[in-house]
């Protein structure tokens, strides 16, 4: 198959797609396995105490999330094949040279954000990923990877990127349950600016999403993603002033809540004068396209991961707030927790 230099770029960002994927893979589990052996071999080291029965659920729910997302993740690369070949005028007869055509004249990435994106009942199923993830994974990960010395605190944000929150959010649990916490480590209450600057400029993306615009989508996604990640990737900057992190929290649950009221409020009203009918649109949008079915049902092993999570550890959620989960979202409740988890410290 003979490829010039532009195809070639593009079949090798796809290969390298999936290349990086099994190096984060690779990156956080075989960094679990050193601090296994380092504990072992040092005296000094804090003891591996954990509860198996935890770290065997995780791992399922890490295979399960995985699995299931990613079916449906196939299946829109194959629907985005199929789309873009029923509009192509020339077909090769080559499959590989079929695969390259798609790839160079299909954006894969924005075809998928924008699809979960624009649409009421579309996005009542995608901000609640995106809300959960700019508001609490991220400060959750940050925190959570000082107070135990869990290395690649990065990794971790950018397979929940370019794989699934879920997955990556149930291999962040799984190292919460591997490395004990470090002496003298407690709970921060105080949120540097780095965190809580890109925590808020996230929010303001998320928020301005269902509004933007065919030249203002695809900016605006890349700022959501990447401002959330600069934190992880420079943990210790420490200029400017920091802020109460029970404070940051509650503004995140506040800003999410107001959204969410929002986006219910909006499909009511898309099924007026049946309110009812509510519900069945939500389950029809969700297997309406298989990237909204990918986001979807990350949102659904989002929000049993972190609701079992809750249950299992003993945190600041009760009953009642689980329950509200489905309605009031995982990225209403999550901060929500999070901001009582300081003040019960």
């Amino acid at each position: 198959m003979q490829l010039d230099a532009e195809r070639a770029i593009a079949l090798s960002i796809f290969v390298s797609y999936f290349s990086i994927i099994l190096g984060l893979f690779g990156l956080i589990v075989s960094s679990w396995t050193k601090r296994q052996d380092s504990s072992k071999k040092d005296d000094d080291a804090a003891p591996l105490k954990t509860n198996r029965r935890n770290v065997v659920i995780f791992i399922g729910f890490t295979l399960a999330s995985f699995a299931h997302t990613w079916f449906y993740m196939f299946k829109f690369m194959h629907w985005s094949f199929t789309d873009y070949e029923s509009r192509a005028t020339l077909i090769s007869a080559n499959l590989g040279d079929r695969i390259v055509d798609w790839l160079l004249n299909t954006t894969l990435f924005e075809q998928a954000w924008a699809a979960v994106s624009f649409g009421t009942p579309n996005w009542w199923w995608s901000e609640q990923l995106c809300f959960f993830t700019v508001g609490y994974f991220t400060s959750f990960i940050f925190f959570e990877s000082k107070r135990r010395n869990i290395p690649h605190a990065w990794a971790y944000m950018l397979l929940g990127q370019v794989v699934a929150i879920s997955v990556a959010l149930n291999l962040f649990y799984l190292a919460v349950l591997l490395h004990p916490l470090a002496p003298g480590r407690p709970i921060q209450r105080k949120t540097p600016f780095i965190l809580w600057i890109s925590t808020a400029v996230g929010l303001v993306a998320v928020v301005l999403s269902p509004f933007t615009s065919e030249s203002t989508f695809l900016p605006n996604l890349l700022a959501m993603h990447a401002t959330i990640t600069i934190p992880l990737l420079f943990p210790s900057f420490s200029a400017g002033p920091s802020l109460p992190t029970g404070l940051v929290h509650a503004v995140v649950s506040l800003t999410a809540g107001v959204a969410r009221h929002r986006a219910v409020i909006a499909v009511i009203g898309a099924v007026h004068p049946e309110p009812l009918n509510a519900f069945s649109l939500l389950i029809e949008t969700l297997h309406g396209h298989p990237a909204q079915s990918s986001i979807g049902y990350d949102v659904v092993w989002t929000t049993l991961s972190f609701a079992l999570w809750t249950v299992l550890e003993g945190k600041g959620v009760g009953v009642a707030e689980v329950a509200m989960l489905p309605i009031l979202s995982v990225g209403v409740i999550a901060p929500q927790a999070a901001a009582k988890d300081v003040e019960l410290m």
